[in-house]
């Protein structure tokens, strides 16, 4: 079946007219360019574990919102040492 089917898309291939559509050259304008790809890497490999950790198949709202906090730029991390205030208790920056 596996051949027949590709067989037939070869023919259908040869008798199609191809298109010429010109692709644009690459603009650089408003990017940057990362020298360390091992810190994107990292982030990366952080966040997934922090979200199969906390936010996996068994959530709580209190592992949602531990999830929230560590995600939240300008936080600091959920550590044992810190204590926890109530106003801790919420998800979100403030």
């Amino acid at each position: 079946f596996a051949e027949q089917t590709a067989n037939a898309a070869r023919e259908q291939l040869a008798s199609t007219e191809q298109l010429e559509v010109p692709s644009p050259g690459w603009d650089a304008a408003g990017t940057t360019r990362t020298v360390e790809r091992v810190l994107l890497i990292h982030d990366r490999t952080e966040i997934r574990t922090l979200l199969w950790d906390y936010v996996g198949l068994v959530r709580s709202r209190d592992r949602l919102e531990r999830a929230a906090r560590r995600l939240t730029v300008g936080r600091p991390d959920d550590s044992p040492s810190s204590p926890r205030k109530p106003s801790d208790t919420t998800a979100g920056p403030g």
